[in-house]
């Protein structure tokens, strides 16, 4: 009697851990539903997984409506103003015309942009001509 009573016990605990098995399955499943869910509403958004735009990698400089990068715009403003100006001057211009600059550190990286554009010119510690 007692192998019996012991065999109906297993298999009541066999059955209980079987629907639990399933039953976590469906969580995780359900889990991984709503975290893709979550990821297309953030990219929808435009925020990305980083905070940062959906389709561009942290720190890169978007290209403006218009097509044309910060560095081009850049030497537009400075062209219009016929003056060397500071990054903390042009940045508000850029923003005015569309232009994002992205990264921890804006400014820094539009710096950083404009060392390398050859079009441009550093006169001292952030601040640039045209050629």
């Amino acid at each position: 009697m007692k192998t019996t009573q012991n065999t109906v016990t297993a298999d009541v605990a066999l059955k209980a851990l079987e629907a639990a098995a399933v039953e976590w399955e469906q969580r995780a499943t359900s889990l991984r539903a709503a975290i893709e869910s979550a990821r297309g509403q953030l990219k929808l958004a435009g925020r990305g997984y980083h905070g940062g735009a959906a389709d561009t990698p942290r720190g890169a400089v978007r290209k403006s409506p218009t097509g044309k990068g910060a560095a081009a715009v850049t030497v537009e403003i400075l062209k219009e103003w016929g003056r060397p100006a500071r990054v903390g001057d042009i940045m508000p211009e850029l923003a005015k015309r569309g232009v994002h600059v992205g990264g921890k550190r804006p400014a820094q990286t539009l710096a950083s942009t404009l060392l390398k554009y050859p079009g441009l010119r550093r006169v001292s510690r952030g601040l640039f001509v045209v050629k």
